[in-house]
């Protein structure tokens, strides 16, 4: 097999580049330079329009990222282009169109895709992207959602999951009332009740079950409609999710998460996968080496024969306010080297630069503050200089697993988190 038969036609190997106001093109176009010397070929660029320079600033505009993917085509880069995730303000600019008023009080990871003027927002956006850079040479593909998450608790939310509890159980309301062992007179009555439906446990368990699947048959929706929204622009650039940590290691019925990775990749072309140390444990510099495996070959299970890349590897959290002791390590060659001989087939760090600005200022990256390539940047070169020279016998690689597996069922997790198993709290240990 050769890199050409992969979904992206090649291995991307990289790092992230933030768009910032502010800084001269000159120095972006400098970190450009640098990072095709370290041997990188890919850059994730984040975000794909550049607001600072509307008129007024929050409309959309381009002139910046334009000529960031303009100077990648001639350095021979490619760029992803993430589109939601990260700072949502830098996406669809929700402050700008006075979304805020009537918008759900709760934090913005409620991420409110059912709100009508948040999904035009959302569509308005992603067409404009997709319009815009449709055929550009440098253009590789669209992460269209960094470290997905569906938490939302929203009225719209709440319609959305009756929807869904509609077509489960044939939208016959007797036969929900039999599993949940409840009197609802009709579905819409379900909306009057809050999300929290363990408040039955001890009757059934079925009605948190199923606010379980919902929340992630949810997003993959979300995903397949986004993905529709970008085909009528462009028909051919790959798309994909990314997914943080992975279902083996982390409860995805949790908050934060809500998603399984199984459901997420239905509509992906290709899988990304978020790998920080401290998701391994919190004392993870006390585990074995060996537990990293756990990530990639749990994303070789979740790609189902897709290309899986790792879209965000770790590099050091040293900032100004340490927010986050435990993500710190300076092993960078061997978990790269790690990946690679397990299957994975693509690497992006996050990320090039050290932060300019908020609560990890100063921290991450493969440079010093002022941009000259570090340690770290050295030792990621060696691997790319290796992933370059062996890409098709990585492309067509795969791990020896001698026979063993770990089993996993999506669906066991979002019963145990019903039954509430592990804690008095209904969290799953």
């Amino acid at each position: 097999m050769s890199v050409s038969n992969l979904e992206l036609r090649c291995i991307p190997f990289g790092t992230v580049l933030l768009a910032e106001p502010g800084v001269p093109f000159e120095e972006i176009h400098r970190d450009l330079e640098n990072i095709r010397a370290l041997g990188f070929n890919t850059i994730v660029l984040y975000p794909s329009v550049s607001r600072w320079e509307g008129t007024p600033p929050g409309q959309t505009a381009f002139e910046t990222i334009d000529r960031i993917l303009d100077a990648c085509a001639g350095l021979g880069l490619k760029v992803i282009l993430e589109l939601q995730g990260q700072v949502m303000q830098d996406a669809d600019a929700p402050e700008c169109f006075d979304l805020p008023e009537g918008f759900p009080k709760e934090a913005y990871r409620d991420n409110g895709f059912h709100l009508p003027r948040k999904k035009a927002l959302v569509a308005r956006y992603l067409q404009e992207v997709a319009a815009h850079f449709k055929g550009h040479p440098a253009l590789l593909a669209y992460d269209v959602f960094n470290e997905i998450g569906n938490l939302s608790r929203a009225p719209e939310t709440v319609q959305a999951f009756v929807g869904f509890l509609r077509r489960q159980y044939g939208n016959d309301i007797s036969a929900l009332n039999r599993a949940w062992a409840t009197y609802f007179a009709s579905f819409e009555g379900i909306a009057a009740m809050p999300p929290g439906y363990r408040v039955w446990s001890w009757s059934s368990v079925v009605a948190e079950r199923d606010w379980q699947r919902f929340r992630s048959d949810d997003f993959r929706r979300q995903i397949a409609w986004w993905r529709s929204l970008i085909r009528e622009k462009d028909q051919d650039t790959p798309l994909f999710v990314d997914v943080l940590g992975s279902d083996v290691l982390h409860n995805r019925t949790d908050d934060y998460y809500g998603v399984s990775d199984w459901d997420a990749v239905e509509e992906s072309d290709v899988l990304g996968l978020s790998c920080y140390a401290n998701m391994l444990a919190p004392d993870w510099w006390n585990r074995q080496a060996w537990l990293w495996p756990q990530f990639w070959r749990h994303a070789l299970s979740v790609a189902g024969g897709r290309q899986a890349i790792i879209s965000e590897l770790m590099t050091p959290n040293r900032s100004l306010f340490p927010m986050e002791a435990s993500s710190m390590t300076d092993e960078i060659r061997l978990w790269s080297y790690q990946a690679m001989f397990h299957g994975i087939r693509g690497l992006i760090y996050w990320k090039y630069r050290p932060f300019r600005r908020g609560r990890q200022a100063s921290g991450r990256g493969l440079t010093s503050f002022d941009g000259t390539p570090n340690e770290h940047a050295h030792q990621a070169a060696e691997v790319a200089a290796f992933a370059a020279a062996h890409a098709d016998s990585l492309a067509g690689s795969r791990p020896d697993d001698a026979g063993c597996a770990v089993l996993h069922d999506p669906e066991m997790e979002r019963l145990y988190t019903a039954l509430g198993v592990g804690s008095n709290d209904g969290t799953p240990s």
